[in-house]
């Protein structure tokens, strides 16, 4: 698979023409406005010069608004480097680019105050209770690792208080609390309705994340109440419908209701969607013996037997 054309092809552009253009594109952008003359007759006011910089603006949102990545540091610099182009052609030009500003005595003084509030208000905002979260979740890992859940618990409840915008410290609460239920051999239902608690906050701060809603049906099928777990395995499917595991969970749930006909179609396309990886998985990897099973071989196995019987 090497040798085919297509690989080849791929390896000549990706290391050894990509790096090329790339370093012909930058050292054009640098050098260009070492030229004088040309930087002199340059019209920044320009309609098609607009254009480009409003849709590099575009661009950069569309291709990073994906897992946060916009507030990366190398894309977060680029992104305002652009505004500020933008917001400079807005001024007028004499003899090369001049930025306008406030005039008076008192221009300096308000630019500085304007830069004092809003460092303090990214500060008090953004940075303090980002620090506080992975401050009080470090300390709770800590006490969590040596036994101490209580204060592993009281952390990440400051933590949680701390940024009231992030649900990653209510998750991993509630995770623990989960975990300690399993850990203790006097199985205390209180554990468990903590752990829910922690996972209905996730949810409420961050209802795109399938794995608190499926957390919370985890917890709810080890409370026994298996129609609530039914619910949010539901709801946790709908937001990642090719999660096998997930309508593997729903089946077996289902039939703890003694809903065989739901369980049967649950089962079904948790064996459709392993059936179109392990076929995906053969396509990208033609020379491998085993399939890695995303469900997992003993689930998927037990999956087909079960639509076997309930067929029937």
């Amino acid at each position: 698979m090497a040798d085919s054309p297509g690989v080849l092809l791929y390896v000549i552009i990706t290391a050894h023409i990509a790096p090329v253009a790339a370093f012909l594109i930058g050292f054009l952008l640098v050098a260009s406005p070492l030229d004088h003359e040309s930087w002199q007759r340059a019209d920044f006011n320009s309609p098609t010069a607009l254009a480009i910089l409003v849709c590099a603006i575009l661009a950069v949102l569309q291709h990073n608004l994906i897992d946060f990545a916009l507030f990366e540091p190398g894309v977060w610099m680029a992104f305002w480097i652009v505004i500020a182009c933008l917001a400079a052609m807005c001024v007028q030009q004499r003899n090369g680019l001049r930025v306008a500003a406030p005039a008076g005595r008192m221009r300096k003084p308000l630019i500085l105050a304007m830069v004092a509030v809003l460092l303090g208000s990214y500060c008090l905002c953004v940075w303090r209770p980002a620090c506080i979260t992975a401050t009080a979740i470090h300390q709770a890992q800590r006490a969590a690792s040596v036994g101490g859940y209580d204060v592993a618990h009281q952390r990440l409840g400051a933590a949680a208080g701390a940024d009231p915008l992030s649900p990653v410290a209510a998750n991993f609460n509630g995770r623990l609390y989960l975990q300690q239920y399993e850990q203790t051999r006097d199985k205390r239902p209180a554990l468990l309705e903590e752990a829910a608690r922690c996972f209905s906050k996730a949810i409420e701060r961050n209802p795109a994340n399938y794995k608190n809603y499926e957390n919370l049906a985890t917890v709810y099928a080890r409370l026994g109440q298996p129609q609530k777990a039914y619910d949010w395995y539901l709801r946790a499917a709908g937001l990642y419908p090719g999660r096998e595991r997930l309508w593997f969970e729903l089946a077996q749930t289902a039939e703890q209701l003694g809903r065989a006909g739901l369980a049967l179609c649950h089962y079904t396309k948790a064996v459709e969607i392993e059936k179109s990886y392990q076929e995906q998985f053969r396509q990208m990897y033609p020379d491998r013996e085993k399939i890695v099973s995303r469900l997992g071989e003993k689930e998927y196995q037990y999956a087909q037997k079960r639509i076997e019987e309930l067929s029937k």
